[in-house]
């Protein structure tokens, strides 16, 4: 039995097969992503970066996100010499599906089951698969939003490795669809609070500016938040929510999460 309407605020593609199963699980839950993904700040730079890919010995891609900008942009096909890296599975899948000479150059990612697409989930755990080969790594490359994966660049600068970051995309606030606001508006008339699943730090004051103008603080405030990752429960408690839990970003989790509530 569903106790609350759980809302799923990742983008993509992940988000949207999230909230689906959720509901194919018998929850009630709606998909209202915190962002949509534009072009990257900076087409020249990113164009002209992926043009000598093969100057990094390995490139790090964020997310499903990071594959489908940068298989957008390559004119050539990938290098042998250039190793991948990706932050969890989804994205490896995109690296195999997206860029057609992966399946011929060295692949990194965490073993299958660790939440990793979310901000922070996965870096610690592809750092281990990428310690033993940073010896042989004198340039990587980082494929991202603006910003993300601070602490996995960290790591590898302090290994020695020379590492530069490049936006391949963009994060935008998305609109909320007026069939999201209607559902929203009649929790609250139900006098019905929701479970909030947030994968990244931006994404919590977006969040907050998405549903303020719908409902109001207080009915925002009042809900379960769940954070895929421990940064992004200290921003919820910071931003003002009073109910906030770390647990991993899939159906059973969730679930199991909610029904301790």
């Amino acid at each position: 039995m569903n106790r609350r309407p759980i809302v799923v605020t990742r983008a993509g593609d992940a988000g949207e097969d999230l909230a689906r199963l959720l509901a194919e699980a018998g929850e009630e839950s709606l998909w209202l992503p915190a962002f949509v993904f534009g072009p990257a700040p900076d087409e020249s730079r990113a164009t002209e970066v992926l043009g000598r890919v093969s100057a990094y010995q390995l490139a790090i891609f964020v997310s499903p996100a990071a594959v489908e900008a940068t298989a957008a942009r390559l004119t050539q096909p990938w290098p042998s010499g250039t190793a991948m890296a990706a932050v969890g599975e989804g994205t490896r899948r995109a690296i195999l599906a997206r860029i057609p000479a992966a399946v011929g150059a060295p692949l990194f990612a965490p073993p299958e089951g660790i939440d990793a697409e979310g901000e922070g989930g996965g870096s610690e755990a592809l750092w281990q698969v990428l310690r033993p080969v940073v010896g042989h790594t004198p340039r990587a490359l980082i494929l991202r939003a603006r910003h993300g994966r601070e602490w996995l660049a960290e790591q590898l600068a302090g290994a020695g490795v020379e590492v530069e970051t490049l936006a391949v995309y963009t994060r935008q606030p998305a609109p909320v669809s007026p069939e999201a606001m209607a559902r929203i508006r009649g929790w609250k008339a139900a006098g019905q609070t929701a479970v909030l699943v947030v994968a990244s730090s931006e994404a919590v004051e977006t969040l907050i500016s998405q549903l303020d103008p719908i409902v109001g603080t207080d009915w925002t405030l009042s809900a379960f938040a769940l954070a895929s990752h421990e940064r992004i429960a200290q921003r919820l408690r910071v931003a003002g929510f009073a109910e906030v839990k770390v647990a991993t970003s899939d159906v059973e989790a969730i679930r199991k999460a909610t029904f301790a509530k």
